[in-house]
């Protein structure tokens, strides 16, 4: 079995529109099949929401826009390795409807941090919709259950979403596998640094996840991380630590792909990462990923996200692409580069 994966946003900023946010179902469950009593539709992170959705069932074309703000960009193909997929097709309502109904059949969210970029439409279509009677679950590590609480669903940011009954927040343990959608998955969700925040007591590390879900009817697996830094640049073992959990998984073939960021090409004089990757700190992170696997890396699919708009002639994202393509090819990994797309779906 298979997954079919929509990228609702992919981007990390400045733009405020189509940050990051995934839905994922099953390979061949349809959404028109789809009802509150069949729950096969889970989403990781929530930075685009309704909008994003709308378009995206009206306009077969929607993952094409990112593609109209620099002269130098290609076609969708020129970013994917994988075939793109239309799976909203058989959806007969109107947009707004069509995806009305989607997001009602959505029990579970997944937050890797609360970063906005991140929890901006969580936070917005709360306020539409009646999630009293799905029981919307929204899972993520205790920093940012904290965090919600304090800064974003107090009464005054917005209002109290959470003691209204609209939706249940439920922090969970590192390592500590449990599952979601009445048994359909099992999570496991592993931390990750992403720069640092401050406290009372002085700086301290900003706690990003990763998500390794496993769809148990049909034992395939799929890794999602959050906003995350590379090992060698923290001097930590963060990472180190889940590629040694998944590599057997890419050796019997159940890891169908693995989704993360790479927020910026290489710069000669690098600025501030925040927290993030560049190209070369990818390919590392995949080399080390490489020699816990007992099977090679060819073929296998790595989807790209979270890459940051800049101001100029040139896509970003057609950079960091290529630049992982050329690095992959020097250090032999055969990896399978793709470059999400806001609005692009596809079948891993």
């Amino acid at each position: 079995m298979s997954f079919d994966i929509t990228f609702l946003g992919t981007l990390g900023g400045p733009i405020e529109a189509s940050t990051c946010a995934l839905l994922v179902k099953p390979h061949g469950v349809e959404y028109s099949a789809i009802s509150p009593a069949n729950l096969p539709l889970l989403q990781i992170d929530a930075g685009s929401g309704y909008l994003l959705l709308a378009e995206l069932i009206a306009d077969k074309q929607s993952p094409s826009r990112l593609l109209r703000l620099y002269g130098d960009c290609g076609k969708i193909e020129d970013y994917v390795e994988l075939k793109p997929c239309f799976p909203f097709a058989d959806l007969s309502e109107n947009a707004f409807g069509s995806l009305k109904r989607v997001m009602l059949c959505v029990p579970t969210v997944l937050l890797t941090h609360p970063h906005l970029d991140h929890i901006a439409a969580l936070v917005l279509n709360l306020a539409e919709v009646d999630f009293k009677n799905n029981g919307l679950t929204v899972y993520g590590s205790q920093f940012t259950a904290d965090t919600l609480k304090k800064h974003i669903f107090n009464g005054k940011v917005w209002p109290d979403m959470i003691s209204l009954g609209t939706f249940a927040l439920a922090p969970v343990a590192a390592k500590s596998p449990f599952t979601t959608n009445n048994g359909i998955y099992k999570v496991t969700m592993f931390e990750l640094q992403h720069g640092v925040t401050q406290s009372d007591n002085g700086p301290v590390p900003y706690l990003s996840l990763a998500y390794l879900i496993h769809h148990i009817p049909s034992d395939s697996r799929l890794l999602v991380f959050g906003d995350f830094e590379a090992d060698s640049n923290l001097g930590k073992e963060y990472n180190r630590q889940i590629w040694l959990k998944v590599a057997p998984f890419i050796a019997d073939g159940s890891l169908k792909a693995i989704v993360l960021e790479c927020s910026m090409a290489t710069q000669k004089e690098p600025a501030e990462l925040y927290g993030h990757l560049m190209p070369q700190h990818l390919i590392g992170e995949l080399e080390v990923l490489l020699a816990f696997s007992s099977k090679s890396l060819d073929g296998f699919n790595v989807i790209v996200t979270h890459v940051k708009d800049t101001p100029g002639a040139l896509d970003p994202r057609k950079q960091v692409l290529q630049e992982l393509r050329d690095l992959a090819k020097q250090s032999g990994l055969g990896v399978r580069f793709s470059m999400a797309l806001s609005g692009l779906s596809v079948t891993i």
